[in-house]
């Protein structure tokens, strides 16, 4: 690929993850324990359901679709990724290098099968090494996300399929850093015991803070993931996000990891994103946690 692509791709790739993932990160892990239940329309955020019905811990950290389960009224769950590290070789001796540290987000319900959700990328560091090996480096203090999730069908309603609606919008905090503002639809099957399919679509509008400068992002994603006893699972996943502007970029990626839930409020999650398309980066690690109460 060229270094014009991989750049092109980089505001495709920052426009699809929510904040702690991304992109990581990358932004969602589906666990692969049954669809957690409904929550009662009695509680709200100032009057917090029982810690009892706060379901199975799901986390949007990890794997590319996002779930569409919502945190129980009066109930919050903090997601950060400890470290992201991004490698590109764009050609012989030019290659791109990304960081991110501690990106989070924090979830919150609001009323039965409704959550806000904010975070903020942070911390962020990228490098490019040139033909001849000089170094360039360039940091940003990123974004902030903001968005609500809303279940649209319910395991009230169908017992083995779950349907919510999510947008978001993104503010950058330098005005030359993309924002976006986007909404899509994730869900998820209960396929067998101990399996779940995870899925999503959505569009995203990137602007870059000039008229006329702003493209339409389409991107979908799928997970499975297996629950291999009460404490460990793993997944993995492909996402797809493409510009639909004229030559736009693709980015595609396979995304594969685990989580291990120390506690039914603790977890944390290790994985990688292989890049599949010539925009998308080589290689993504990712190492994080989540906790909620």
């Amino acid at each position: 690929g060229t270094s014009a692509t991989k750049s092109a791709a980089r505001k495709t790739t920052t426009a699809t993850r929510t904040t702690a993932t991304t992109t990581a990160a990358p932004e969602t892990a589906m666990t692969a324990s049954a669809l957690a239940s409904d929550q009662s329309s009695n509680y709200t955020l100032m009057n917090p359901a029982p810690a009892s019905e706060m379901g199975t811990m799901q986390t949007e950290r990890t794997g590319p679709a996002v779930t569409p389960n919502t945190m129980a009224p009066g109930h919050y769950s903090i997601e950060m990724t400890a470290v992201s590290y991004g490698y590109t070789r764009v050609a012989p001796g030019f290659s791109m290098k990304n960081l991110q540290v501690a990106p989070f987000s924090v979830r919150a319900g609001l009323i039965a099968n409704t959550e806000a959700n904010a975070g903020i990328n942070y911390l962020h560091s990228e490098s490019t090494t040139n033909a001849i090996g000089a170094p360039t480096a360039r940091s940003s203090i990123g974004s902030m996300h903001l968005g609500t999730k809303t279940k649209l069908i319910t395991t009230d309603m169908t017992p083995n399929f779950e349907l919510a609606v999510m947008p978001t919008l993104d503010l950058p905090f330098r005005t030359a850093e993309t924002w976006n503002l986007g909404v899509s639809a994730p869900m998820s099957f209960h396929v067998v015991d101990n399996w779940t399919f995870g899925a999503q679509a959505g569009l995203q509008y990137l602007g870059i803070g000039e008229p006329g400068g702003g493209t339409m992002v389409m991107g979908t994603a799928g997970t499975i993931a297996r629950s291999i006893n009460d404490q460990v699972d793993v997944f993995g996943g492909l996402d797809s996000r493409k510009s639909l502007s004229t030559n736009g970029a693709w980015v595609a990626n396979l995304n594969m990891g685990a989580g291990y839930s120390f506690t039914t409020n603790f977890r944390v999650d290790a994985g990688t994103n292989v890049g599949l398309s010539t925009a998308a980066q080589d290689i993504n690690p990712y190492l994080g946690a989540a906790v909620r109460f």
